[in-house]
């Protein structure tokens, strides 16, 4: 008996490789800006804050993902979720999927997104996604580690 999926990201549990790649590469082709993500990474492994970087993104009048303005949160993401800008894996050339499932809210009947352990969590190298160098990467990633914010690997 073929697993029922339970949302469009539980798909992938059944698409291979070269259709997850696809996916991804179209994605990752429709953002705005490749410029500007590796410029945000650039900036915050050099030290910089991401409220700093929010202001000079909201001054310089460039489009935030969702909403109107850049915040830091948009930048420094959820390290329950592993999100946020600074730390999408995709434009360090890894897919991950499986972050959260979806339950439905007894009282509502409304579906909620609940985190997965990371453990739960399914990648797959990607290493023609990147579009920030390993060395950036891993100096970004451990400058929010050591802050305490993000968990170290």
């Amino acid at each position: 008996m073929k697993p029922q999926a339970t949302s469009a990201s539980a798909l992938v549990f059944e698409m291979k490789p070269a259709a997850i790649y696809a996916r991804f590469s179209t994605e990752l082709q429709n953002e705005k800006s490749t410029e500007d993500q590796i410029a945000l990474c650039l900036s915050y492994a050099a030290g910089r804050g991401p409220r700093e970087i929010a202001q000079d993104l909201n001054r310089e009048n460039i489009d935030p993902p969702r909403g109107r303005r850049w915040n830091a949160s948009t930048i420094n993401g959820n390290a329950k979720r592993g999100t946020g800008l600074i730390f999408n894996e995709l434009y360090a050339g890894r897919i991950i999927w499986n972050k959260v499932r979806m339950v439905k809210d007894p009282d509502t009947g409304k579906r909620l997104s609940r985190p997965n352990p990371r453990e739960e969590w399914r990648s797959i190298d990607a290493p023609q996604l990147r579009i920030v160098e390993q060395s950036v990467w891993e100096q970004a990633y451990a400058l929010k580690a050591e802050k305490g914010i993000w968990p170290a690997t």
